[in-house]
């Protein structure tokens, strides 16, 4: 299989910078190239107007039942400064596992997490695209080390391949073929 270099996969080129442009999806915060009209991530559409409304022109045009009503009092509400929220799936030290057929968080422990195509993985990837062996993921003091294992299909690190290593922050994002690892770190 012949692998393309960047250059024949038609990459858009900001002409101050030299380095491929690039936007920020305002829904799940995935970076992309310029010319790209939907986020493969979450699916958004950059070409709809995002001030036009999507259920009509205010909230009075909904109707409640029971006499209920949309308007809050400021009173009303409480403040959570110094509030311990109750935990939730984001306080866990992990991986969260976004794709078409799944959502699920995986733990982060002192062993890597294998990622690929093959079932002695820790994270089985059910695609052709997907290498048997695609990368890994081990827990650092600075953050989450992701290192490319020779996939065919490098995974995406802020919409640029990844060659070697690069280490995660907390909410930095991975895609795989699509499948999107966010670090919860």
């Amino acid at each position: 299989m012949q692998v393309m270099s960047e250059e024949a996969m038609g990459e858009v080129w900001d002409a101050t910078s030299g380095r491929p442009g690039t936007k920020t999806c305002p829904r799940c915060g995935e970076v992309l190239f310029d010319d790209m009209d939907v986020c493969y991530g979450c699916l958004y559409d950059f070409g709809r107007d995002p001030r036009a409304p999507l259920l009509g022109d205010t909230f009075a045009d909904l109707e409640e039942p029971d006499g209920l009503s949309c308007e809050t009092e400021l009173e009303s509400t409480r403040s959570l400064a110094g509030a311990r929220l109750p935990s939730s799936r984001w306080d866990t030290l992990g991986i969260w596992v976004r794709g078409s057929e799944m959502d699920v968080i995986l733990s982060v422990g002192e062993t890597p997490l294998f990622v690929g195509r093959d079932e002695s993985c820790d994270l089985v990837l059910h695609s052709n695209a997907v290498s048997r062996r695609h990368l890994v993921l081990a827990k650092v003091s600075s953050g989450l080390r992701v290192d490319d294992l020779g996939s065919t299909n490098p995974a995406l690190f802020e919409g640029r391949p990844i060659r070697d290593s690069i280490i995660m922050k907390r909410g930095d994002t991975v895609s795989v073929c699509g499948v999107l690892l966010t670090f919860l770190g």
